[in-house]
């Protein structure tokens, strides 16, 4: 009875060097790295793979305080391990992905991406799968097999990212005039980034407008609302110099003796 007592205070004292050890280690491992990468986005991915690497050795620890050898475990499976192979064959794979994947540095934690048609936010890369937030606010666990084959798309591989803001115009405007006042929109917006500069696209002429594209760089934490600011400056520089921005109409023809002409407005 008293051996099995030492034995639980040994795998205790044990369970607690460890944890106490891994927040330790994870601490000076993360400042180390932060200290040469600035930018780096694994946090969790590195908590794991540390967590796992101390749980490898204080398992061996606690197999040898209580006199627990694996090997005629390990000789004992037999055929039963070839079953174990077969089943194990799916995680295996992901697992492998997964290293694949944190050792190419494809996916990092804080990215925006789109793997496979899932779009969102890369929260962890886990060794047997990533998990992504949705846009709207979802939380979807992708194997990493998965991950590895399927076509990533980075939403922000830089520091900005190009929008794109069609604005349409009466036909009665002095177009020359419209390319100044939008020119100075962008000019003015502070969140628009001037280098790249900013471009304006004459797109067309609509059914009801005379359509030019505005394409501008954002920063990512301006995506939203830098496009919401210049819109509203656009339409104030517009009210400003009296160009009318249309709604569309519908010109409706009445065959007739009185041959009459309706316009409708919607």
């Amino acid at each position: 009875m008293k051996e099995i007592v030492i034995k639980v205070v040994l795998t205790v004292l044990t369970l607690a060097i460890s944890y106490v050890l891994f927040k330790q280690v994870y601490k000076w491992l993360l400042k180390l790295i932060l200290k040469f990468n600035k930018e780096f986005r694994m946090q969790n991915t590195l908590k794991l793979i540390l967590g796992i690497v101390i749980s490898i050795f204080v398992l061996f620890i606690v197999l040898d305080i209580w006199d627990v050898s694996l090997l005629p475990l390990i000789t004992g499976l037999g055929i039963g391990g070839i079953v174990a192979g077969f089943a194990l064959q799916e995680p295996l794979s992901n697992l492998v992905a997964g290293i694949f994947l944190l050792s190419s540095g494809t996916v990092k934690e804080g990215e925006v991406l789109d793997i496979g048609g899932t779009a969102g936010t890369v929260e962890a890369v886990y060794l047997n799968h990533t998990l992504i937030k949705t846009f709207d606010g979802k939380r979807v666990y992708i194997p990493n097999k998965i991950v590895w084959n399927e076509r990533i798309t980075h939403y922000w591989p830089g520091p900005v990212r190009r929008v794109s803001l069609i604005v349409g115009v009466s036909y009665d405007s002095d177009l020359k005039k419209v390319i100044e006042v939008l020119e100075r929109a962008l000019k003015d917006e502070e969140m628009v980034e001037k280098d790249p500069e900013p471009s304006i696209i004459f797109k067309g002429f609509g059914s009801s407008s005379i359509d030019f594209e505005l394409r501008f760089w954002v920063k990512r934490e301006n995506y939203f609302p830098a496009q919401n600011a210049l819109g509203l400056r656009v339409k104030k520089y517009f009210d400003e110099e009296g160009i009318e921005i249309p709604f569309q109409q519908v010109d409706v023809h009445l065959k007739g003796d009185s041959d009459e002409s309706v316009e409708n407005k919607n």
